[in-house]
């Protein structure tokens, strides 16, 4: 996950992806390699954009970018990206 201040509009044609989540929790690595790299678990509440391809979004969103200290457990958030493959 990157973390841009754009337009609301820009974000959204610019993304691969946008949801309204609830984070669930989320875990720390520091194993590969030295860098950092989070997993949020997290509750899709509405899915507003997603690939064609894709029948649902994981609950699984993987990145290192926002930080683990901008994100509060049980707190919702409106989050888009892009895929990088085929994950989030």
């Amino acid at each position: 996950m990157r973390l841009l201040i754009k337009r609301s509009k820009e974000a959204y044609l610019d993304a691969d992806w946008v949801s309204h989540i609830k984070l669930i929790s989320q875990v720390t690595d520091a194993s590969v390699g030295g860098n950092t790299d989070n997993v949020r678990y997290v509750e899709h509440i509405e899915v507003f954009k997603k690939p064609a391809a894709l029948d649902v979004l994981s609950t699984e969103l993987f990145g290192s970018t926002l930080g683990e200290f901008l994100l509060e457990h049980g707190k919702e958030y409106l989050l888009t990206d892009s895929l990088i493959s085929e994950h989030l």
